[in-house]
């Protein structure tokens, strides 16, 4: 009988896929696809993942409107 599993994408840990949160880290993985554990697999072998990058945006103050050219007469 197959296996599957969730990658977590913080820690890479392989989680049963009936998991919701990572049982190393504590990440939320409920909406991670499960995939089939490989065969004969003990370690934490996972397919490579892309590192997410998330910027803050500047506050509203530095913010420029395109649409808005400083005149406030309309």
């Amino acid at each position: 009988m197959s296996e599957f599993v969730r990658i977590c994408p913080k820690c890479q840990q392989q989680n049963p896929e009936y998991e919701h949160v990572c049982q190393s880290c504590g990440q939320f993985i409920a909406m991670e696809m499960a995939i089939q554990k490989p065969e004969g697999d003990k370690a934490t072998t996972t397919p490579p993942v892309a590192e997410e990058t998330h910027t803050t945006p500047p506050p509203i103050s530095e913010q420029k409107n395109p649409q808005h050219s400083g005149n406030t007469a309309f």
